[in-house]
């Protein structure tokens, strides 16, 4: 628990560090700075209800199991964007998604 709370913390200092940065290089910008700020906000969001669950429901271990996957599924986006596959430069939503999830298939 204590490193999902770490995680979330320093999720979300980051995101908005990252907006205030953006913001600074192009302040003529109109707004993506932002919503990229909003988007890793909203993954942190959702890592934190998914744990949040998941630490709720601990005694019912299929559904402990299960929240603790999609949480972290939801952090390793990011992560994967980043790998150097060919077909994931190129900026292929659907194969970065299959990447992901097949990361996960026997959850």
């Amino acid at each position: 628990m204590f490193l999902a709370a770490a995680v979330a913390v320093l999720g979300a200092t980051v995101s908005i560090g990252l907006a205030k940065r953006r913001l600074l290089a192009h302040p003529n910008s109109t707004g993506a700075p932002l919503l990229m700020a909003l988007q890793l906000f909203s993954v942190v969001l959702v890592f934190v209800i998914l744990i949040s669950r998941a630490v709720y429901m601990r005694r019912r271990t299929d559904y402990h199991k299960r929240l603790m996957a999609l949480a972290i599924l939801t952090v390793l986006g990011p992560a994967i964007v980043r790998l150097p596959i060919g077909f994931i430069e190129k900026g292929y939503i659907g194969a970065t998604i299959g990447v992901d999830v097949s990361l996960m298939v026997d959850a």
